[in-house]
């Protein structure tokens, strides 16, 4: 599994796992980060089992990332991962509103060198 999710990630730029709690996505996903340590320039894990809007989710983005809060999150998110390969594992995405999908939509139009693991 983590060899075929590995490849799906360098492939497309958004992958989701799906499945019931407890079957191991988590752990899968963060295997195929490790095996996938070459081929990005950053990959970051985010959990975001504490958000519940938008905002808190682009607040969790920032501190894994290591940026400071502020006005503009978009802007320091593009900023930071601007013109590299990366790989954002967001885990526990599902329970974010369309909103807050729709800000990682945006960000990973303006980052062609972006691919989300969910």
């Amino acid at each position: 599994q983590r060899e075929r999710l590995c490849a799906l990630v360098l492939g497309q730029r958004l992958v989701t796992v799906t499945g019931p709690g407890g079957s191991g996505k988590t752990r899968l996903a963060l295997e195929a980060a490790h095996a996938l340590n070459g081929a990005f320039e950053r990959i970051v894990w985010i959990p975001l089992a504490a958000s519940v809007s938008a905002a808190t989710m682009l607040e969790q983005c920032a501190a894994a990332l290591g940026l400071a809060g502020g006005a503009d999150i978009p802007g320091a998110l593009r900023a930071a991962l601007a013109d590299r390969r990366a790989l954002l594992l967001l885990d526990n995405l599902e329970q974010l509103p369309g909103d807050a999908i729709a800000l990682l939509g945006a960000l990973a139009a303006a980052l062609p060198g972006l691919h989300l693991l969910t």
